[in-house]
């Protein structure tokens, strides 16, 4: 038996398949579908080639339910409920993706690694409206970043690392920071809060060994500070616009 007919076999007992096959069903039925293309071409012989610019395997209504293709773009492997594209995985200049759609297509799950920024892995959640709601990506063993949106009022929650130093930040719905808690140098803790432009504002926190309590005005400049003295003397200053 030839390759053509093994092949032409092989499709209609897929088509004889159930129609409710479920997706890991249809996964497992691509790899079968492998093998016994495997197994059609060590038949043939070793020194048989395939090629092709694509392969569709078919349910037994007809439909497309998993597509592996040469495009023109790279590489493109697609699992579909008969309708719509529900996984897919793919290889572009950019970089690589994998993508999870909900029952209407709607994008819902991406993982990436995107090549204009440096290789950087990235994971990205997202609500039935295809906002991103959840984000977690690794530039580097010293920062790493997971951030967490409430798409109703666009505020973010951001928890990662920077420089290699834990911090926790908040944004609000204009994607300004206003909030921090972080250790600085030498694992020391600091709280800042920051105004509608991001320039931090007030401070609280243990710096040099010493709790502390600042206020800058707009310019960033500290104009006010509360401490305690390594002999636990208080101390309060103020500071003019020339410091």
């Amino acid at each position: 038996m030839d390759i053509e007919t093994r092949l032409e076999s092989l499709e209609n007992d897929i088509r004889r398949q159930k129609d409710d096959l479920r997706l890991h069903k249809r996964l497992g039925l691509a790899v079968a579908c492998a093998l016994a293309l495997s197994l059609a071409i060590s038949a043939a012989g070793n020194n048989r080639i395939i090629e092709a610019r694509k392969f569709i395997l078919r349910d037994a209504a007809g439909r497309p339910v998993c597509i592996w293709e040469g495009a023109s773009g790279g590489p493109l492997f697609v699992m579909t409920d008969g309708a719509k594209g529900r996984l897919s995985l793919t290889i572009r200049d950019e970089g690589a993706g994998l993508i999870m759609t909900d029952s209407r297509g709607r994008t819902r799950l991406q993982a990436s690694v995107v090549k204009k920024l440096g290789d950087v892995p990235g994971f990205t959640l997202m609500d039935k409206n295809g906002e991103t709601q959840m984000l977690l990506a690794a530039n580097n063993p010293t920062n790493s970043l997971l951030t967490i949106r409430d798409t109703s009022a666009n505020r973010l929650l951001g928890l990662g690392l920077s420089k290699g130093n834990p911090i926790i930040s908040q944004k609000d719905s204009a994607g300004k920071l206003r909030a921090s808690l972080q250790l600085l140098e030498k694992g020391e803790p600091g709280l800042r809060f920051y105004d509608g432009n991001s320039m931090m504002r007030a401070t609280v926190g243990i710096f040099k060994g010493r709790p502390s309590i600042s206020l800058l005005d707009a310019s960033e400049n500290t104009r006010t500070t509360m401490s305690l003295l390594d002999d636990d003397d208080s101390l309060l200053w103020f500071k003019d616009k020339k410091g």
